[in-house]
């Protein structure tokens, strides 16, 4: 009797520490998945309104927004081309002035406890950016396509450009 009550104990041990693992590997699966939504939204931000040099003659020198572009879903890119969203972010740029500082971020990520579901990974965060002129604030979705975060709306909304 004794052997049978440390074997259903082992048993029950290793199933413990399997149930225990598996969530640990969930939760730094979420960890790191929302960490790097949150970056790219950042990058992406950055990467279009941050001038590559100063502009001169009051021309707006802006490098081109590789980070948006390329972390672009499929569906975004055939609502707004990658030429129409240059067009979009240079427009914006001579109203707004140069980016001055990433004021804050916030948001959410709705991210699947387990992650071997077919389920995709969304996120929406808005970000409070301050131009030269006016400050302004973006407002960015992603969802994960094989792992990944494309960016699936972009857009910045600022009093200036209401005018």
């Amino acid at each position: 009797m004794p052997r049978i009550r440390r074997t259903s104990l082992a048993l029950i041990c290793l199933a413990l520490i399997a149930i225990i693992a598996v969530l640990a590997s969930s939760i730094l699966y979420v960890n790191r998945l929302d960490n790097a939504a949150q970056e790219l939204a950042i990058a992406a931000t950055r990467g279009a309104f941050e001038a590559a040099y100063p502009a001169t003659r009051g021309a707006f020198e802006a490098e081109y927004p590789t980070t948006l572009i390329e972390n672009s879903h499929p569906d975004y890119q055939a609502i707004l081309p990658s030429e129409e969203l240059l067009r979009y972010i240079e427009n914006t740029k001579r109203s707004l002035g140069s980016l001055t500082a990433l004021i804050a971020i916030r948001g959410s990520t709705n991210i699947p406890r387990i992650p071997y579901g077919q389920t995709a990974s969304s996120a929406k965060f808005e970000i409070d950016l301050d131009f030269q002129n006016s400050p302004a604030s973006v407002t960015i979705e992603m969802v994960t396509v094989d792992g990944r975060w494309l960016i699936t709306a972009f857009g910045l909304s600022a009093n200036l450009l209401n005018d």
